[in-house]
């Protein structure tokens, strides 16, 4: 913080000039010099680490989907942290939450549903061709749509993705191919025998949509699964009763169905477009003994957790978007949406201060007596950037400033005598051109 200094010139005169004037420089400082100081955050750089993993949004439609009870097997098997977690199988997620929006859906835009669910299960139930749209364009979006089939059921579905004619009845035996995409994380899944349960869809390769990429034949060698859509971001099954077939069953992913399923699932969510949180830290200027405000500045407006790392002997200011700090050093700051759980990667800043420009006033040091030749003061500024700007007043009248010519560090006045007393100089404040107008 800027101190405040004192010089005083006394001009007492009488016309006959016995008495003479006397000018002298008295400062209240230590070191009769003027202190100022500049605090800068430096903008922020992004570090070179990765995000941490993201809870995966499932939501589901209809029952015999992903996170309905049916599928309670398939479901503890998504929930063990052996198979996925930061410690899991798959380790690049933190898990998954499900949500059932068969009553809420008509509610949603297909933006609302993208930002709100990574994962959509379809089951059984028909869609109407304005549902069955909404999900084409949450898939257009970036969404994951998975559909379960069953015996006449998903034709709506089947044909807004690009199918021709209906769904309809088929075998339960089938077997995977050759395709690589089943192999995965949890093992191979190639050539593998895949059983449904009960009723039974069926597809045709006639009717498939253009460009589908089939993984699963039933024994006639019809396709029984396939991906399609943009970025193979669709998965039809022919059977819900994959995911409840008593293959599936316990918490460890070890028969041929269930790598199956699972590699599919790790496949379908290496897709996901995840708009990874980002943040910037502001940079602000101060003078010195005045606190900066270091504020983290999320890229999308949210609900964040916020993880500060600061210098050793500040206390951390904890779950928070700003705080204030006179402290020097590198401040860094992690978010976390506490929605998806994804993090960003670490955004700092530098609390640095500059050298602290400094202030000297000289007085001409002599007598006079009125209508005498004038006397001089000079400013002199150092430590800092030039110009240097003073601001001083005279028997608290209005501030006058002044400023140095540019290259130099001192400005001269002088002090005129055509009128006698007391006169008293304040200088209130001193700055250069790096400060940010401390006074």
């Amino acid at each position: 913080m800027l101190k405040k200094g004192r010089f005083v010139f006394k001009l007492i005169l009488i016309f006959v000039c016995l008495v003479t004037s006397s000018l002298r420089a008295q400062a209240d400082l230590d070191t009769n010099t003027i202190v100022t100081e500049k605090t800068t955050l430096l903008n922020s750089i992004p570090s070179a680490n990765t995000s941490s993993p993201c809870t995966i949004r499932i939501a589901r439609w209809a029952r015999y989907t992903i996170g309905d009870t049916w599928f309670s097997n398939f479901n503890s098997q998504l929930k063990s942290p052996d198979n996925y977690g930061s410690n899991g199988t798959y380790n690049k997620i933190l898990g998954f939450t499900f949500t059932d929006i068969s009553n809420t859906y008509q509610s949603y835009t297909a933006q609302q549903l993208k930002d709100s669910f990574d994962i959509i299960n379809t089951g059984y139930k028909e869609m109407n061709v304005v549902q069955s749209l909404k999900l084409k364009e949450y898939n257009e979006l970036g969404g994951i749509v998975i559909v379960n089939c069953d015996q006449y059921m998903g034709s709506q579905l089947f044909q807004t993705f690009g199918g021709i004619e209906y769904v309809g009845f088929g075998y339960q035996p089938a077997k995977t191919n050759n395709n690589t995409i089943l192999n995965g994380i949890f093992g191979t899944g190639t050539n593998a025998n895949i059983t449904g349960t009960e009723s039974i869809g069926r597809f045709t390769y006639r009717q498939l949509p253009p460009n589908s990429t089939v993984l699963i034949n039933e024994i006639t060698g019809e396709p029984a699964a396939f991906l399609t859509g943009p970025e193979n971001r669709v998965l039809f099954f022919w059977d819900e009763g994959v995911f409840r077939n008593v293959s599936v069953s316990g918490t460890t992913i070890d028969s041929p169905q269930e790598i199956v399923l699972h590699n599919l699932m790790v496949y379908l969510i290496d897709k996901i477009h995840i708009n990874i949180p980002t943040v910037t830290v502001n940079s602000p200027a101060s003078c010195a003994g005045v606190s900066v405000t270091i504020t983290a500045t999320p890229g999308v407006t949210g609900i964040y957790k916020y993880d500060w790392t600061v210098p050793t002997g500040v206390t951390p200011p904890g779950n928070v978007s700003s705080f204030k700090t006179k402290t020097v050093g590198d401040y860094s700051v992690i978010i976390t949406d506490t929605v998806t759980g994804c993090t960003s990667l670490s955004s700092s800043g530098s609390v640095i201060t500059y050298p602290e420009p400094t202030a000297s006033v000289v007085a001409e040091n002599r007598e006079t007596c009125k209508n005498g030749d004038p006397l001089e003061l000079t400013f002199t500024g150092g430590g800092g950037v030039q110009p240097y700007t003073f601001k001083y007043r005279i028997n608290q009248e209005a501030p006058n400033i002044i400023t140095t010519p540019i290259g130099e560090n001192s400005v001269t006045i002088e002090i005129p005598t055509n009128i006698a007393g007391t006169f008293i100089y304040d200088l209130i404040s001193v700055r250069d051109a790096n400060t940010a107008a401390c006074e």
